[in-house]
Order: C-alpha cells, then sequence, then structure tokens
C-alpha cells in the first residue's frame, strides 16, 4: 500500500476522505446492564463515561462492531453563496457577483450522554474552506486534512489512483 502522495482532483479528495481512518468510526450499541454477548471477530466491548456532568461517574459498556461508519460524506456542510472580488460577503449585495462553496468537515465518534449512545457529529474549524466550484472546495478540504490528521497509506484497491 501506499501513501497518498498529491490531492489534484476531486476523485482522490473524495476517496482520500472516504478511506481516512481519522474519520471513520465502528458501529456500535449499547449493551444492557446484565447481557454478556458472545463476541465474534473483531467486536469488543469499551467502557464508556457519561458525559453528562451531573452523571460523569456513570459508566457503560457499548459493543462495538467491526462495520465501518464514515464521516465523511456524512458529516459534511456545504454552502453555496455569492462573494465579492475578495471572496468576501459583501453588504453592498451588488458586489457580490462571484460563487463560491463553502465546507465545514470534522469527524463523528460515539458518546453516551444521559444514559444514551449518541452519535456526535463535530466541526473541525481548521478544516473550514471554499473554492469556485465544490470540487475545488473538496480538493482544499482534502489538503487540510492532510495537514492536520496527517497521511495514510491507501487501500490496495486505490494503490493505482494514488497519485
Amino acid at each position: 500500500m501506499t501513501p497518498w502522495k498529491t490531492i489534484k482532483t476531486a476523485y482522490d479528495a473524495f476517496w482520500f476522505l472516504s478511506e481516512h481512518p481519522k474519520f471513520q468510526y465502528r458501529e456500535a450499541r449499547l449493551l444492557h446492564a446484565n447481557e454478556k454477548p458472545k463476541l465474534s471477530k473483531r467486536e469488543r466491548i469499551i467502557i464508556y463515561k457519561d458525559e453528562t456532568p451531573w452523571l460523569a461517574k456513570e459508566k457503560y459498556r457499548v459493543l462495538e462492531y467491526p462495520l465501518k461508519g464514515e464521516s465523511f460524506p456524512q458529516n459534511l456542510d456545504i454552502h453555496y453563496t455569492k462573494v465579492d472580488k475578495n471572496d468576501v460577503v459583501n453588504s453592498d449585495w451588488s458586489k457580490n457577483i462571484n460563487v463560491a462553496c463553502w465546507l465545514e468537515f470534522g469527524p463523528m465518534k460515539y458518546v453516551v450522554c444521559e444514559g444514551e449512545l449518541i452519535l456526535r457529529h463535530s466541526h473541525d474549524p481548521r478544516l473550514d474552506c471554499g473554492g469556485p466550484t465544490f470540487e475545488a472546495a473538496l480538493v482544499e478540504l482534502a489538503q487540510l486534512v492532510k495537514k492536520y490528521y496527517g497521511n495514510y497509506k491507501a487501500p490496495r484497491w486505490l494503490k493505482e489512483d494514488c497519485g
């Protein structure tokens, strides 16, 4: 397997973001107090603390499955707007003549809150970016993810496509 060298196209960006290990999570469910499941291969039980301040001492058992979920594109926020020649939304609307696509993104993870298992979405402001098209913004997003979350070895099936 080969690490990603460059990300130049929307295709490269899409697969880089889809397969990035920092933006994947395992499917999971909360176990009942007396439940003792037989674990199959790659299943595991993790102890979670409740993130609710007044329940912070409560602990819960969570069964994680080998099935993965992906933050991308599920947690991707896309916003189209018009901007001026400096790529800023001007208060004088007549000066906003260029289209911009803005993206916000972040990882997703399971947390326990008030005794419930919740898949929490997050927003990493370091990844906020944009471009004149969705494709350009997506390439910028992938480059920011690579900068802040690191590179990784591409899956074998993508090896030929890594540029």
